[in-house]
């Protein structure tokens, strides 16, 4: 992606942020980006396929970077321990305003979730730590645990992790809980909580 390309990613992730899909405005994110209008329509043709394009971008990018992680189908819970705190790194690094879009994309009927988010994100991932997850409680490795539920409330809380990092900004609670090493500190606290809860107890 070239430097102009980040340059209109980035101002229309805030655009798009601030104002939702139908009130973002392509003059605004052109002013924004330095770059001329008529350049982004050359590039992009409409406001519906840059949206299009941010999702279909990072919700690829984001599952190339997992499969980085557990490049076959198949892992322990030491590689999906990994994988948790590599994802958490990952999307920490995004820009904070792409979570506002997904708020907005549930809140509004998830029309892009089901055309994009879902087949590009949501069921391979699902694929591949159900998969694992199945495989591990045959093995007796973790707690004949519910793996679809298990796996929508890891997902969750890493999810809900970066949103409150939005919400809580400017408040004494942000200070609490994103203050030094957070990342290192919350990776630490949700893998503990997921071995205390899923994996067997250890005979003394």
């Amino acid at each position: 992606m070239s430097t102009t390309d980040e340059k209109v990613i980035k101002a229309a992730i805030r655009e798009f942020a601030e104002y939702g899909f139908e009130g973002a405005r392509m003059d605004r994110i052109a002013k924004n980006a330095k770059v001329n209008k008529a350049m982004i329509y050359y590039h992009y043709q409409s406001k519906e396929k840059l949206y299009e394009s941010i999702l279909s971008f990072h919700t690829k990018g984001i599952h190339g970077f997992i499969k980085t992680i557990i490049p076959d189908r198949r892992a322990d819970m030491n590689q999906i321990y990994t994988l948790i705190g590599k994802l958490l790194e990952y999307l920490n690094n995004l820009q904070p305003e792409f979570f506002r879009i997904m708020l907005r994309e549930f809140a509004g009927g998830g029309k892009y979730i089901r055309k994009f988010i879902f087949p590009n994100l949501i069921a391979p991932i699902s694929s591949l730590l159900l998969e694992n997850l199945n495989r591990e409680i045959e093995r007796k490795n973790i707690k004949p645990v519910h793996p679809f539920y298990t796996y929508q409330q890891i997902i969750g809380s890493i999810i809900f992790f970066n949103i409150m990092r939005i919400g809580f900004k400017g408040t004494d609670l942000y200070d609490i809980l994103y203050s030094e090493n957070y990342l290192e500190k919350f990776t630490n606290n949700l893998i503990s909580v997921i071995k205390y809860g899923i994996e067997p107890d250890k005979e003394s």
